[in-house]
């Protein structure tokens, strides 16, 4: 899956006799050192999503899931709080709710230990293969140890996790290495697994304005804006929620001092070590950013290079980023 480091082709020696042609072939190489790094980072994805079951909202999917299963339909009013029962309610994350209850009652729980722990090793790895266009090898680990370190908090049984593989496909199509058109399907699951699909759209105006930035023509970013439109309406019209899928993130975001004591909405702690590695990777870019050239700044600081990989320096706009 990976690419590794393509060695120069040396010139082979002349062989008289065809016989001993053999003899020259040159020793099959071992795996390259980017492979060796890939396998690692599988392994501490694996690590990761192995881990014990423990998030307090996954419970909350698993019995949502459960009643989708038994009553063949989603609920639409709140059955269980005490202070709200009764009430409308948008299962934003049925599509999760519905794919951990089916485990469960496949295999049982250990089924989505295993899920997640695919999960967490596909997103290392394609966190590393993002990376690949790098010049140097120290760049892709620069970028892609503390992305996976910030992940190593966040990676658990929660619809989250789906979420950030549809980004990954996102930010591969805005790097014009994945076709657009797969964004259909994928939007349509986002939106009935995770009220983040938002945030697609705020990737694609980061990576527009920095193609702007570049005096380019963003042809890519508007093919990609196109089809994850398409999939975003397609995933409320083939849904049994329907279009409040599509406004029930404003409407929660417009009900944000209701959360006010909760956790997940409170500011971010630099107690966490998540939290920690995502502060070193700004505080890298800024430095970058202020060290650089005054010509090389407005390429250092494009959207496009600083979305998923801060610690770059980039080449005059137009070309290329080299991370360093």
């Amino acid at each position: 899956m990976l690419a590794g480091v393509d060695a120069l082709d040396e010139p082979r020696p002349e062989v008289d006799d065809p016989a001993d042609a053999d003899l020259t072939e040159p020793a099959e190489r071992g795996p390259s050192l980017n492979t060796i790094i890939a396998l690692i980072l599988a392994l501490v994805g694996l690590r990761i999503g192995l881990a014990p079951l423990h998030d307090n909202s996954f419970f909350t999917h698993l019995a949502t899931g459960r009643i989708i299963l038994d009553t063949h339909g989603i609920p639409r009013v709140d059955p269980y709080s005490f202070s709200a029962h009764g009430e409308p309610w948008t299962v934003q994350s049925w599509g999760a709710s519905v794919i951990f209850a089916g485990i469960e009652k496949l295999v049982g729980l250990v089924g989505i230990r295993v899920l997640v722990a695919i999960c967490c090793v596909a997103l290392t790895q394609l966190v590393w293969r993002l990376t690949s266009t790098a010049v140097t090898l120290l760049g892709r680990l620069v970028v892609a140890v503390p992305v996976i370190a910030v992940g190593s908090g966040y990676w658990v049984e929660r619809p989250l996790l789906f979420s950030l593989i549809f980004t990954m496909a996102l930010l591969f199509a805005l790097e014009d290495r994945l076709d657009p058109r797969w964004l259909v399907p994928i939007m349509w699951l986002w939106v009935n697994i995770h009220g983040s699909f938002p945030l697609a759209f705020v990737a694609i105006g980061v990576f527009l304005v920095g193609r702007l930035l570049d005096r380019e023509r963003p042809d890519v970013e508007l093919r990609v804006l196109l089809w994850a439109g398409v999939g975003t309406v397609v995933g409320a019209i083939l849904s049994p929620i329907g279009w409040d899928l599509l406004i029930f993130p404003a409407k929660l975001l417009s009900r944000s001092s209701a959360f006010a004591h909760t956790t997940e909405w409170e500011p971010p702690s630099l107690s966490a070590s998540a939290v920690q590695m995502y502060a070193v990777q700004l505080v890298i870019a800024v430095v970058l950013v202020a060290g650089a050239r005054p010509q090389d700044r407005v390429a250092l600081a494009d959207p496009r290079r600083c979305w998923c990989s801060l610690p770059c320096r980039c080449r005059p706009a137009g070309t290329s980023c080299t991370p360093a």
